[in-house]
């Protein structure tokens, strides 16, 4: 009923329209190495601006100093307890400094809502190389064989939130600059072949062998391409900007595999900032540092110091980017037999089984494990998985077995044209 209610309940900000731009260029070279037989050779390239992307106006950086009370210095997070120093007497900052930080930058206005929004900062640069085979029909064999190198570089990919294991927002809608990097689309490597044989007829005068052994035709295909890139996130708020959708984590040079850390809390109660390791109460929650608050975190120390991706706690700067994680590849063989037999001059009779990962090869991809878009619709929820890319997470974290790996399926058919 007045205007500061109107503010405070404002949750959304629609702004004016503006189209996305794609500008796509190409060259191709096609060459008839011999009869029935060509070779292309091409290279396209694109390049998008005036994406939209999605952004919480109301959500800003503590590290940000162009906002008010911004640019408070990040806490330390130590990857070893023996680079711990013995005491922390005057520290730059505490987890009280990001305690007090109003990330909301129009609640000076009134405004206490997220204020999503998608402006057109989206970018994105895409070049690829490919070559391309074709052996046309000779001797009832059809042969085509692709391979595609390319790269995908974006500051943003997933802003409807179609997938979880990909975050929706950057971790700093202020800097997107900052989220360029792969793109969740990044296929670097794809190899494709197909093929399809008329098997030849028996020369038989015998009408039931004619019926039984004519019209048969073998097709199928393969596809080696490799996996989508991830973004490993700390699920926490470390930036303090009141958003841990994108958080993402620090890197351990030292870290072994695909593993991740927790970290306890570095606490300096006590005359001299002297230090201790604490990790949560069990009860509250919070950093067990004796009778002290806040106040007196001063930095996290990993709990793991093997640990490759270190979770990033409030306060900590991350240090990995965007899209640096590779998921498993796809490595899939698909095939069919048809059978035609013409009735009469007007019907013929076909029947079919198509099989999908033939071979019962897991395919442990975000993607589709099995190559088949209408069953994987239905059957793939590996891209909602939301435990995968969290260094919280446990066993979970980066691992892939967690996925539907698909299995083969088959089809039959009967279908009778006229």
């Amino acid at each position: 009923t007045t205007q500061a209610e109107a503010r405070a309940a404002t949750a959304n900000l629609i702004p004016d329209h503006v189209s996305p731009k794609v500008m796509t260029w190409s060259l191709g070279v096609q060459h008839e190495l011999f009869r029935n037989s060509s070779l292309e050779v091409r290279y396209v390239g694109t390049r998008g601006i005036s994406l939209p992307v999605q952004m919480r106006l109301n959500s800003a950086s503590a590290f940000d100093a162009n906002i008010p009370g911004g640019g408070i210095a990040p806490l330390p997070t130590y990857l070893n307890a023996s680079e711990v120093p013995a005491t922390v007497a005057a520290p730059a900052s505490t987890l009280q400094s990001f305690d007090n930080f109003n990330p909301q930058p129009f609640s000076v206005d009134g405004f206490f809502g997220n204020l999503t929004t998608f402006p057109p900062v989206g970018q994105n640069t895409y070049h690829a190389a490919s070559a391309d085979f074709q052996r046309r029909f000779t001797k009832g064999l059809y042969f085509r064989a692709n391979y595609t190198f390319s790269k995908n570089i974006d500051n943003s990919t997933n802003e409807l939130f179609s997938s979880y294991v990909n975050p929706r927002r950057a971790q700093d809608g202020y800097n997107f600059p900052n989220e360029r990097g792969r793109s969740a689309l990044d296929i670097n490597h794809k190899f494709a072949m197909v093929w399809v044989y008329d098997i030849p007829n028996a020369h038989t005068e015998n009408s039931f062998v004619k019926i039984l052994a004519h019209g048969w035709q073998w097709n199928g295909s393969y596809i080696w391409e490799s996996g989508q890139p991830v973004t490993p996130l700390s699920g926490t708020d470390a930036n303090a900007n009141g958003d841990r959708a994108g958080d993402r984590t620090i890197l351990n040079p030292s870290g072994i595999g695909l593993t991740a850390s927790g970290v306890n809390a570095v606490c300096n109660a006590g005359a001299g900032g002297a230090t201790t390791i604490v990790g949560r109460d069990a009860v509250t929650g919070n950093w067990a540092c004796g009778s002290q608050d806040d106040s007196n975190i001063v930095g996290y120390v990993a709990l793991d110091p093997t640990g490759r991706f270190v979770q990033a706690e409030v306060g900590a700067l991350t240090t990995t980017g965007r899209n640096t994680v590779n998921t498993p590849a796809l490595n899939i063989w698909n095939m069919g037999m048809f059978k035609s037999t013409r009735l009469t001059e007007r019907f013929t009779l076909q029947f079919r089984v198509e099989t999908y990962d033939t071979f019962n090869h897991r395919n442990f991809t975000i993607g589709l494990p099995s190559n088949n878009g209408a069953l994987d619709s239905t059957s793939n929820t590996n891209p909602l998985n939301a435990g995968y890319i969290f260094v919280t997470s446990g066993s979970s974290f980066l691992n892939s077995k967690i996925f539907n790996g698909g299995s083969r399926t088959m089809q039959l058919g009967l279908r009778l044209q006229f």
